[in-house]
């Protein structure tokens, strides 16, 4: 039997009051050994975008999540960097499947959220008793 283990942590962004949206970015250090597949959804399904052995640096902006969520697989962490202090975050995802990162839309501040799924496989021992 299959099952998902998931987490939903949650981050306000900015960090601090000096800064802005547009002084963050997200950062997605792949798998050594994996191509990162990226989806997208439309009409509320997941479809395959594309592999790539390299995401770009995303900056955040308020437009960043207004269609949707950002869908990975096969990512080691994400990263998030301030350009103007040393305040920033990092989770490691190392063992989830799927990262899905998303935020409420807002133009001056966002709730970055992140779902992380693993996928185990429960055996199931049969004892005969008889």
């Amino acid at each position: 039997m299959y099952f998902s283990i998931g987490a939903h942590p949650a981050f306000r962004i900015p960090l601090l009051e000096n800064e802005g949206l547009g002084d963050y970015q997200l950062k997605f250090p792949p798998a050594p050994d994996k191509e990162v597949m990226e989806y997208g959804l439309e009409n509320a399904l997941v479809h395959e975008k594309g592999v790539s052995n390299l995401l770009p640096d995303v900056t955040l902006q308020p437009e960043l999540f207004a269609k949707d969520a950002m869908i990975y697989s096969h990512i080691d962490r994400i990263e998030l960097v301030s350009a103007k202090s040393d305040h920033g975050l990092e989770v490691e995802v190392t063992n989830f499947l799927f990262v899905g990162i998303w935020s409420k839309y807002n133009k001056e501040k966002i709730v970055l959220r992140m779902c992380m799924i693993r996928q185990e496989t429960l055996k199931r021992s049969l004892v005969s008793i008889g």
